[in-house]
C-alpha cells in the first residue's frame, strides 16, 4: 500500500499545490488535497477522521495560509491533537518563516490587530450562531502564542529546499522510502528530459523489477508519451504484483476509458478499486463520469458524485459533473444552479465553472444581468476564452438588443478564435438584421461553412440572405434546401 499523505493549504495557494499534487502523483504517491473550509462546521465534520488515517500530516505554510482564518484554525486543531502529532511536517515557504523570531512577532501583531476589530465588530444571528461563528477567532487567540512559541519543536522544511532537492527532505522525515527509490523516481520526474527519463527509469527497473513507484512511473511516462499499449502492460504488471495497489487499478481504468475507449473493462477495474478502498474521491469521481457518459446509468452516477465530495467536500469538480448531470439528464436546474455555486465558493477562479453556471442562468433561469456579470469575470481569470466572449454577444443581442455590445463580443471571441463557425453564424446574422452589412455577413455565412459545410443554420440563413439581397435565388434555393435535408426543424423558423 502506497503512503498517503494529507496536505493542508489555503486556497490561494492552489496552483502551487496543484503542482506538488501531479509531481507526486505521477509516481503514485497520493495526497490528500484540503483547502480549509471552516472544519467546525458540520459539513466538514469528518474532515479530522480522515487526516488521523492518514500516514503523514503536510502544512503547506505560506503567507496566505498564516493570515486566514480557516486556515490558522485548522493548523491549530492538526498540531494540537494527540493522535496526529508525530506525522506532522510544516513546510515553510519564503514569505511565511515563522521560524524567524521577528517574524513570530509581525504575526503575532497582525492577529492582535484582527482580535481588537473582531471584538468590535457586531455579530448578527442566534447566540449559538454567532458562537459558532466567532468559535475558530476564540481557538486562534487561546492557542498562538503557545503555537509560536513551540514553532521549533515541529519538523519544520524549507520549501525551496525539499523541491529543489526532490522531495528528499520530506522522504527522509517520513521514513517511508528507505531504499530510496520513490525518491530517484520523483528526481528522475523532475529533473530529467522526456527522453532520458525512460533510460533511467529502466535502469532502476533492473535493480527494483517489481517495485510499485518504479512501475508506476514507467506506467504514467508511457502513457503521457502516448504509448497506450505499453502504459496498459506496464499497469497490467503492477497490479499484478501488488494486488492492492488501488492507484494501479485507478490509474489503468483512467486510461482504458479515457484513451483506449474499453468501457467495460474500465468500469471492471473502478468497481475493484471501490472495493479495496470506497474513501478515495477521485475515483467515485471518475466512476461516477464513466457511468453518465457511457453506460448511461445516471441515477448511479449521482450517488457516486454525491460520495465523492462526501468524501472530499473541496473537490469541485464534483460538484461541476455533478451540476451537468442533473443539469442534462435530469433536468434538475435548481441543484445543478446550487452544484455549480459550491464550485464557485471552493475555486472562484475557474472559468468553467462560472461559463457553465452563466449558461444555466441564461437559460432556463433568464437572469441575463447575472450572466453577464460570470461571463465578464472570465475575462479576468481567462482572457484568451473565447466561449465567454460569443455567450456575451448572444446575450446583448438576443435578450438585450444591444446590438453594437453584442457585435464588439463577435468580433472578440472570432479575434481569439477564427474557427469558432457558431460565432461566424451569429455575426453573419446580426450584421444582416441589424447593421445591413449584407456583403459583411454574406462573407460570414460562407466561412462558416467552408469550415462546416452541414450547418443547418448558416445554410438557412444564408439562403434568405441571397434571396432577399442579392437576387441570387438558384443558390438561395440549394441553400434552403439544404438546411431542410439537415435539419427539417428549420421550417418551424
Amino acid at each position: 500500500m502506497p503512503p498517503q499523505i494529507f496536505i493542508s493549504y489555503s486556497e490561494r495557494d492552489q496552483a502551487l499545490v496543484k503542482g506538488i499534487v501531479a509531481e507526486w502523483e505521477a509516481v503514485g504517491v497520493r495526497l490528500l488535497r484540503k483547502t480549509t473550509m471552516r472544519p467546525h462546521l458540520p459539513e466538514t465534520g469528518n474532515w479530522m477522521t480522515q487526516v488521523q488515517q492518514e500516514d503523514s500530516v503536510l502544512l503547506f505554510i505560506t503567507d496566505n495560509y498564516l493570515h486566514r482564518q480557516d486556515c490558522l484554525y485548522e493548523a491549530l486543531e492538526i498540531i494540537y491533537h494527540s493522535s496526529i502529532k508525530g506525522k506532522i511536517l510544516l513546510l515553510l515557504t519564503e514569505t511565511a518563516r515563522i521560524d524567524n523570531p521577528f517574524e513570530r512577532l509581525t504575526l503575532l501583531d497582525y492577529w492582535e490587530r484582527r482580535f481588537i476589530q473582531i471584538d468590535e465588530d457586531t455579530w448578527a444571528g442566534d447566540e449559538e450562531a454567532i458562537l459558532k461563528e466567532r468559535y475558530p477567532y476564540l481557538r486562534i487567540r487561546a492557542s498562538i502564542n503557545t503555537f509560536l512559541a513551540d514553532i521549533n519543536s515541529f519538523i519544520c522544511i524549507p520549501w525551496h529546499e525539499a523541491k529543489q532537492g526532490g522531495y528528499k527532505p520530506l522522504f527522509q522525515r517520513m521514513g517511508f522510502d528507505q531504499d530510496q527509490v520513490l525518491e530517484r523516481c520523483i528526481q528522475i520526474n523532475l529533473f530529467l528530459q522526456p527522453k532520458d527519463k525512460e533510460i533511467a527509469l529502466e535502469e532502476l527497473a533492473i535493480t527494483y523489477p517489481t517495485n510499485q513507484y518504479v512501475l508506476f512511473t514507467l506506467a504514467r511516462l508511457a502513457q503521457d508519451s502516448k504509448n497506450y499499449s505499453k502504459a496498459r502492460a506496464t499497469y497490467q504488471r503492477l497490479i499484478t504484483q501488488h494486488p492492492a495497489y488501488v492507484e494501479g487499478y485507478y490509474n489503468l481504468a483512467n486510461l482504458l476509458a479515457i484513451y483506449l475507449q474499453k468501457y467495460q473493462q474500465a468500469r471492471r477495474l473502478y468497481e475493484q478499486a471501490l472495493q479495496m478502498d470506497s474513501k478515495y474521491a477521485p475515483l467515485h469521481c471518475y466512476f461516477a463520469q464513466l457511468l453518465t457518459e457511457h453506460f448511461q446509468e445516471y441515477h448511479l452516477a449521482k450517488v457516486h458524485y454525491a460520495l465523492a465530495f462526501e468524501l472530499m467536500p473541496d473537490c469541485w469538480e464534483a460538484h461541476t459533473k455533478l451540476a451537468a448531470l442533473l443539469r442534462d439528464h435530469f433536468q434538475d436546474y435548481r441543484q445543478a444552479r446550487e452544484q455549480y455555486e459550491l464550485a464557485l465558493r471552493i475555486n472562484y477562479w475557474n472559468a468553467e465553472v462560472h461559463y457553465n453556471l452563466a449558461l444555466l442562468l441564461i437559460d432556463p433561469f433568464k437572469e441575463y444581468e447575472k450572466a453577464i456579470k460570470f461571463l465578464e469575470q472570465i475575462q479576468d481569470t481567462d482572457p484568451e476564452y473565447p466561449y465567454a466572449r460569443y455567450y456575451l454577444g448572444l446575450v446583448y443581442a438576443d435578450h438585450l438588443q444591444m446590438y453594437p455590445t453584442a457585435k464588439e463580443y463577435y468580433d472578440h471571441a472570432l479575434h481569439l478564435k477564427p474557427d469558432f463557425v457558431a460565432a461566424h453564424v451569429n455575426l453573419a446574422t446580426l450584421l444582416k438584421d441589424h447593421f445591413q452589412k449584407y456583403q459583411q455577413a454574406r462573407d460570414h455565412y460562407e466561412l462558416a461553412l467552408h469550415m462546416e459545410a452541414n450547418n443547418a443554420a448558416a445554410h438557412y440563413h444564408l439562403s434568405f440572405l441571397l434571396a432577399d439581397h442579392f437576387q441570387e435565388y438558384e443558390a438561395a434555393k440549394q441553400h434552403y434546401r439544404q438546411a431542410l435535408e439537415i435539419n427539417l426543424n428549420l421550417t418551424q423558423n
